[in-house]
C-alpha cells in the first residue's frame, strides 16, 4: 500500500541539492528578526506556494495537524469580531495563519525526505551561532546599541525572551553530540555548545534558563535508556560532568563583571514585584480566566494588553482571550496529540530517533515555560511542531511500506 496523497504531484520538483539549499537558507534566516515581516517570512511566502505548485506531497498522516491548525485559526477569526479595535486584528491573525501554515510545510518536507531534518537542524545551529555572536558582542558594547535590549543580549531578535529560547534546540543538539560522539567531535561540539550557553546566559531570560534545565534533565536519562553501548554511557557520564564544570566556570567568570552580577541577581529571583503586585502577572491570570468565562468567543488580539497594560504572558490564557474557547480547545488538542503521537518515536530505533528525542523534549520544555510567556507567534515553535509531525508522517510512511512489502511477500 503506498502512502495516499491529497495533493497532485506534477513534475518539476527541485533537485535534492537545490531543495536542501533553499530549506537551509530559510531556516537560517529564522534567527534574524530585526523587523517584520522578516526575511524568514518573505522567503517562506515565496517558497511555500511555489513548492506546492511543483508537487509537494501532503500525506494523510498530517491531517490532524492541518485540521487543528485550521480550527485554531478559525477561533482567532471569530475572536477578531469581538475586538473593540478591529484595525489591529487582520495582521495579527494573518501572522498566526502564516506560522501555522509554515509548520505544515516543514512537516511535509520532512515526511517526503527524512534527511531534510538534518538540513534544518544544521541551518538552525549555524543561525544560532551567528546570532549568539551578535548578541554577545552587543552585550559587551562592541556593536553600539545593536543586538542588545533592556541591557540583555538579544542577538538578531527584537526581544531577548525570544532570543534565548531560540538557542535551546541547537544547544541541546550540540550537547547531545558532545555526549554521544567520539572524543574529538565531542570536544568540538561541546565548545560550540558553550558558545550558545553564553548567549543563553546573557539573554537573562528565565524562560530560556528553565527550558534548558528541563531539556538537559530529560536528555541525559533518555540517552541512558535508549543507548545500548556501555562505552557510550560512560562517555555520557564523563562529558556531562565536564560540560557542567565548564558551564559553571563560564558563569563564574561572567559574574566577575559587576553589571552581569547585578542583572543576574535580579533575574535569578523566581518572583518579582511585577508578578505579585496589584494587577501583576498572577492577578491578571485570575482576571483573565474570569473574562474568558464571560467571553467564550474571545476578546480579540492585543485586547487584553490594551485593557491591563500587559499581555497575558500565559499561552493558555492567551489562547482563551485571543482565539476563544474554540481556539483554546484546538490548541490544547494539538499539543496533546503531538506529544502522544510523537512519543513512540522517542524510543523507536530509527535514523530519526536522536532528533525526534531532542525535538520532543525541547517542544515539551516550551509547553512548560509557556505557562509564564506567550509563544503563539514564536517562529521556531512552529518549526518544532513541523519537525515532530514530519517525523510522525515519515514513520507512518515507513510503516505503510513495511506492511506493503509484507503483503507482497505473502501474496506471492
Amino acid at each position: 500500500m503506498t502512502a495516499t496523497l491529497v495533493a497532485a504531484r506534477p513534475t518539476g520538483l527541485p533537485t535534492r541539492a537545490v531543495g536542501n539549499a533553499i530549506i537551509w537558507i530559510i531556516v537560517f534566516c529564522g534567527g534574524f528578526v530585526f523587523f517584520e515581516p522578516a526575511p524568514y517570512e518573505l522567503l517562506l511566502a515565496a517558497i511555500i506556494p511555489a513548492w506546492l505548485l511543483i508537487g509537494l506531497a501532503i500525506p494523510r498522516a498530517l491531517s490532524p495537524l492541518i485540521m487543528l491548525m485550521l480550527v485554531f485559526n478559525a477561533g482567532g477569526v471569530i475572536a477578531a469580531t469581538q475586538a473593540e479595535d478591529f484595525g489591529t486584528q487582520p495582521i495579527y491573525y494573518a501572522v498566526t495563519a502564516f506560522l501555522a501554515f509554515s509548520s505544515c510545510f516543514f512537516a511535509c518536507l520532512i515526511a517526503e525526505d527524512g534527511r531534510r531534518l538534518d538540513t534544518m537542524v544544521n541551518a538552525w545551529i549555524a543561525s544560532a551561532l551567528v546570532t549568539t555572536v551578535l548578541g554577545v558582542a552587543g552585550y559587551f558594547g562592541l556593536t553600539g546599541e545593536f543586538f542588545v535590549k533592556f541591557d540583555r543580549a538579544s542577538g538578531g531578535f527584537q526581544d531577548p525572551n525570544v532570543f534565548g529560547p531560540f538557542l535551546a534546540l541547537p544547544f541541546v543538539v550540540l550537547a547531545h553530540r558532545a555526549l554521544t560522539r567520539p572524543f574529538g567531535p565531542a570536544l568540538m561540539n561541546g565548545l560550540l555548545a558553550l558558545v550558545l550557553f553564553l548567549g543563553l546566559f546573557l539573554s537573562f531570560s528565565r524562560s530560556a534558563w528553565g527550558l534548558v534545565v528541563i531539556a538537559l534533565a530529560l536528555l541525559i536519562p533518555l540517552i541512558f535508556v535508549t543507548e545500548r553501548n556501555d562505552a557510550t554511557r560512560i562517555r555520557v557520564i564523563f562529558f556531562s560532568i565536564l560540560g557542567a564544570a565548564s558551564a559553571a566556570a563560564l558563569i563564574a567568570v561572567a559574574l566577575t563583571i559587576p553589571a552581569v552580577a547585578d542583572l543576574f541577581q535580579d533575574r535569578a529571583q523566581i518572583v518579582h514585584d511585577y508578578d505579585t503586585g496589584h494587577l501583576g502577572r498572577f492577578q491578571r491570570y485570575v482576571i483573565g480566566f474570569n473574562l474568558a468565562l464571560e467571553h467564550p468567543l474571545g476578546l480579540g488580539a492585543i485586547e487584553f494588553g490594551r485593557m491591563f497594560g500587559e499581555d497575558e504572558h500565559n499561552i493558555w490564557l492567551k489562547s482563551l482571550t485571543t482565539y476563544g474557547w474554540l481556539g483554546f480547545a484546538a490548541f490544547l488538542a494539538l499539543i496533546v496529540w503531538t506529544l502522544v503521537a510523537a512519543f513512540p518515536l522517542v524510543f523507536r530505533t530509527s535514523r530519526l530517533r536522536p532528533m525526534m528525542q531532542i525535538a520532543y523534549i525541547v517542544f515539551l520544555g516550551h509547553i512548560v515555560i509557556a505557562t509564564v510567556i506567550d509563544i503563539d507567534h514564536w517562529r521556531h515553535v512552529f518549526v518544532l511542531i513541523g519537525m515532530l509531525w514530519g517525523g510522525i508522517a515519515a514513520d507512518h510512511k515507513a510503516t505503510q511500506a513495511r506492511l506493503a512489502a509484507f503483503f507482497r511477500r505473502h501474496a506471492a
